[in-house]
């Protein structure tokens, strides 16, 4: 429960106008875990000694921790594209590396997982290259599922992206076989007429 606190510092006014929250430094060691399971928050400024700085708010706060077995499970990495290859061209079949990737967290978490998405930008592209992104997790809402409370096996995936070269061919229908007695061909209509093929 909770992710962030509220101090109160008392300093010398040439020290307090230099401060920002960045320089409160609040750390919960899970190794000090009571059996009420709370962690105590340890409240410090960094830079200064507690003689220039005091803490006048904040001290003495825990965080109430709710435990939960810890389950690993493999998702197969989504690749998403944005963007649209250069026109006379076509993205071929994308291949991640690692293609799985290992979740491991809470079992309440990794139940709400729904996939790992890798977003890859293909905006004019003309020539087959490569390229490292982050995957993102989405839960099964669509949302994006915060990485800090789920380790994943693989902070970065390698994506290689084949650009196949397209061309317009028209698609030639040709009747076999001899219609019934009494009736001929007359014409012979299709659509399409023409097909890409890359």
């Amino acid at each position: 429960e909770g992710d962030s606190i509220s101090v109160v510092v008392e300093a010398r006014r040439s020290i307090c106008d230099k401060l920002t929250k960045g320089d409160i430094v609040a750390i919960a060691d899970f190794e000090k875990i009571s059996v009420t399971d709370a962690v105590p928050i340890d409240v410090s400024v960094s830079g200064y000694s507690e003689r220039d700085v005091a803490i006048v708010r904040g001290l003495n706060q825990v965080m109430k921790l709710r435990l939960e077995d810890s389950i690993s499970k493999d998702f197969r990495v989504k690749i998403s594209t944005t963007g649209q290859a250069k026109d006379g061209y076509v993205i071929g079949d994308m291949v991640a590396s690692p293609n799985m990737i290992r979740l491991t967290g809470s079992s309440t978490q990794i139940s709400k997982i729904k996939e790992v998405v890798l977003m890859v930008d293909v905006e004019n592209a003309s020539v087959d290259s490569q390229r490292k992104g982050v995957p993102v997790i989405y839960d099964l809402n669509g949302e994006v599922v915060n990485s800090s409370k789920v380790a994943m096996s693989a902070s970065e995936v390698e994506v290689t992206i084949p650009v196949l070269k397209t061309k317009t061919v028209r698609i030639v229908v040709t009747p076999e076989g001899e219609p019934a007695p009494g009736f001929e061909v007359d014409t012979v209509s299709y659509q399409p007429d023409m097909v890409t093929v890359a």
